[in-house]
């Protein structure tokens, strides 16, 4: 049974972002998350996904 679901705000516990809170954005498996972490990251992944896309 998951407890965390899409759209709960979390904590990140460890890695380059420790301590920062963000947004779920997808649960990838039982042990992965996509967060959300800041509007900018989320810019910057929508304009690298808008050009991966745009070279098919």
């Amino acid at each position: 049974m998951n407890k965390i679901r899409k759209n709960d705000e979390v904590v990140i516990l460890s890695g380059r972002d420790k301590k920062r809170r963000g947004v779920v954005l997808s649960i990838v498996d039982a042990e992965h998350i996509l967060v959300e972490i800041s509007t900018l990251l989320r810019k910057i992944l929508n304009l690298i996904l808008q050009i991966m896309f745009q070279e098919e």
